[in-house]
């Protein structure tokens, strides 16, 4: 906003100056550090149920993230607080309608050593909110692939082949092959699903934690390459390869609901801006332009608010300008968002 500029006769200017140097000696600039503070409270999540709402909280400016659990039928009780300490939470998941799993980190080395190694290491734990038991899993440097809204208390989990200096650690990390498996919280157990490789590397999975979606790099071509995996099928199909200089996007969200054997792809298909098409895996083809615009790319896709009734549905499309937008194609959902922009400004 720019200063209005006031008309003040001069003595009344110089009956001013002494005041206004007077607050100009008394002001003292934010510390440094205070613009780079983490957000107090994030990662708001209700429960399946609905029974619990759970958030991260850092309590004070140098510590670490708690969560807080609480009666969602009464915000007033005391909340239920997990601390890791002195590890630090840096995520969390509701896996049933009493079970989180989260992740922690904890530095363990003062510098690199190494490709893409960092400082941290990251481990796995799990609680139970109405019984208060927490359990730490030996899965060092996991990442939680899916959560199985089908199978509560399980998640698929991940580990990159070769460690982050295996013969993949270059490649675009969208594409590094991956080991996928399906972890029991309650039996701290895992089962083998799938091992990727640089060919077919990067796999997403369904609701009932079927494979259905993976990413590849041909070395010999220089090109990264879409696969599908069809309901009931044991074996991959190729739907797209993309040159690694090519600069159009070309990227598979979801599988497209309304329509039998297509997905949605965010992509040019030859336009200035990236939009959001239906893709026939049949004919790989890009028949039916869902939703792009003229002034700014598709940013990506906005999920149904009940992921747990809803799994991977798709109900609206978002994108960038003055702030984050979203056109909903689900009525119901867009009409809950708007309410909720009225009542948090």
């Amino acid at each position: 906003m720019k200063a209005r500029q006031l008309r003040i006769p001069f003595l009344i200017t110089l009956a001013l100056a002494g005041a206004t140097g007077a607050v100009a000696a008394e002001f003292k600039p934010y510390p440094l550090e205070y613009w780079a503070l983490r957000e107090v409270i994030n990662n708001a999540q209700v429960s399946p149920d609905g029974k619990y709402l759970g958030l991260m909280k850092i309590p004070a400016r140098d510590a670490n993230p708690v969560i807080e659990v609480y009666d969602a039928a009464d915000l007033s009780k005391e909340p239920f607080r997990l601390n890791a300490d002195p590890m630090e939470i840096t995520n969390f998941y509701w896996v049933s309608n009493t079970a989180i799993i989260f992740t922690l980190r904890q530095k363990v080395r003062d510098r690199i050593e190494g490709f893409n190694q960092g400082v941290y290491e990251n481990r796995l734990a799990a609680v139970d909110v109405e019984d208060k038991k927490m359990r730490s899993f030996d899965e060092l440097d996991a990442t939680i692939a899916n959560l199985l809204p089908n199978k509560p208390g399980k998640v698929i989990l991940s580990y990159v082949e070769g460690g982050d200096e295996g013969p993949s650690s270059k490649i675009r990390e969208a594409f590094r092959p991956r080991s996928y498996w399906e972890f029991d919280l309650k039996k701290g157990t895992k089962s083998l699903l799938v091992r990727g490789k640089i060919a077919l590397g990067n796999i997403d999975f369904d609701a009932e934690g079927n494979p259905w979606l993976a990413r590849g790099f041909d070395i010999a071509t220089g090109e990264f390459i879409w696969y599908i995996r069809r309901a009931g099928a044991t074996g991959w199909e190729e739907v797209d390869r993309q040159n690694e200089d090519d600069f159009e996007t070309f990227t598979i969200i979801e599988k497209d609901h309304s329509k039998p054997d297509h997905v949605l792809v965010q992509a040019n298909n030859g336009q200035d801006k990236v939009g959001l098409w239906s893709f026939d895996i049949n004919n790989h083809t890009l028949d039916e332009l869902i939703y792009r615009r003229n002034d700014v790319d598709v940013y990506g896709v906005k999920y149904h608010s009940n992921d747990w009734e809803h799994p991977d549905e798709v109900v609206g499309v978002t994108y960038f300008k003055d702030k984050l937008h979203t056109e909903f194609f689900d009525e119901t959902e867009g009409a809950i968002y708007a309410q909720l922009e009225g009542i948090i400004p």
